[in-house]
């Protein structure tokens, strides 16, 4: 079975719906400023997501990409009901419908600015005791640790770990209200 429509009548979020006990792909296309991809779920679960010929195994990337389709309200889909055998090796195993329901909040908190995002070009340094903190299961926070110890900004981030300018944005400023990181301009040295 194939189901075929557009963005603006049947946005990301209600889509999937279709996929709560079921398997397919959901092809994606014509969305202004993002690359055609195909979302491989099975039994409500994402397995894999394809860009091009790419297949994406990184759970920051795939995060990313996922956050770009929930914002895109313009493009056309696809959905077709097919078993398959998953792409991706590693495969994601994630609860679409959780994961969709986190971003969204996310997209929401950057569109309704309940979080000021920091200026891209502001360097950040670790600031505090990060032990306190429970970040072992931030992908973004793995990643960007080390360039934070040294101090870097939401620019560098993006481009080295290869997302989105706005999600770097958004990472760093959760990062910021948790206390793990602060402008640089605010750390104060004294030397005696």
């Amino acid at each position: 079975m194939v189901i075929s429509g557009n963005l603006k009548e049947s946005p990301f979020q209600t889509l999937i719906g279709h996929f709560q006990d079921r398997t397919g792909v959901l092809e994606l296309w014509n969305m202004p400023g993002l690359k055609d991809c195909k979302l491989w779920v099975k039994r409500g679960h994402l397995r894999c997501i394809e860009i091009g010929k790419e297949y994406i195994a990184d759970p920051l990337k795939a995060r990313d990409i996922l956050l770009g389709i929930i914002a895109a309200r313009e493009g056309a889909f696809e959905l077709t009901y097919k078993e398959f055998k998953t792409p991706c090796d590693p495969a994601l195993h994630w609860p679409l419908e959780r994961v969709v329901t986190s971003l969204s909040l996310i997209e929401e908190d950057i569109t309704l600015r309940t979080i000021e995002m920091p200026p891209p070009n502001v360097t950040y340094l670790i600031s505090g005791d990060e032990g306190l903190l429970d970040l072992n299961n931030s992908f973004f926070w793995k990643r960007a640790r080390p360039m934070l110890q040294h101090g870097a900004t939401a620019e560098q981030i993006a481009k080295a770990l290869g997302i989105s300018l706005k999600l770097s944005c958004y990472y760093l400023a959760r990062l910021e209200w948790l206390g793990a990181v602060k402008p640089a301009a605010d750390v104060i040295e004294i030397e005696f």
